[in-house]
Formats: structure tokens, C-alpha cells, sequence
């Protein structure tokens, strides 16, 4: 029940946050589990938290999106990454 409510809490974020849709170079934005960097094998522990990935069209763009899009929506973290699957025209 904890983890629907998580989840429901992170689309709620992005519903009530869509100008960061209109940040240059964002192509998506979706809940994410985000897993504790600080813990070894967070993975295969499962150990982490609901929060929202905003995904930029490629690497280099990165930090540039960090600096518009706070760390955290509403109270629900936010990470920002690149996703090589993602292609501009």
C-alpha cells in the first residue's frame, strides 16, 4: 500500500508540474524508483525510494536541466538523466 501511494504521490507531481516538460532539451517525465547510492548492492537489496526521473535528450545536456529543475517536486525527489533510447531529429 506504502509503494501505490508513493507512486500516486510522484504522478501527482508531475501533473501539477508541467513546465518542466517545457525545460529545453526534457523528453520525458515518470515516476522512478531511485536507489540509495550510499548503500552496497541497493539493487539487488531493493533498498531506495519512489521518486520522479526527468529524462534529457542526451548526456551533455545533464547538468544544464539540473540547474532549472529542482531537486525535489512537491516534496518527491527528482533525478535527471540522460536516455540514450531517446533521438532528436
Amino acid at each position: 500500500m506504502e509503494l501505490w501511494k508513493a507512486q500516486h504521490k510522484a504522478e501527482v507531481a508531475i501533473e501539477w508540474n508541467p513546465w518542466v516538460f517545457l525545460v529545453p532539451h526534457v523528453k520525458g517525465v515518470m515516476p522512478t524508483f531511485i536507489l540509495d547510492k550510499n548503500v552496497p548492492d541497493a539493487a539487488a537489496k531493493g533498498i531506495g525510494k519512489t521518486g520522479i526521473c526527468v529524462r534529457v535528450d542526451k548526456a551533455e545536456n545533464v547538468r544544464w536541466v539540473e540547474r532549472w529543475v529542482p531537486s525535489q517536486l512537491d516534496g518527491v525527489p527528482v533525478v535527471v538523466e540522460a536516455d540514450p533510447e531517446l533521438r532528436t531529429l
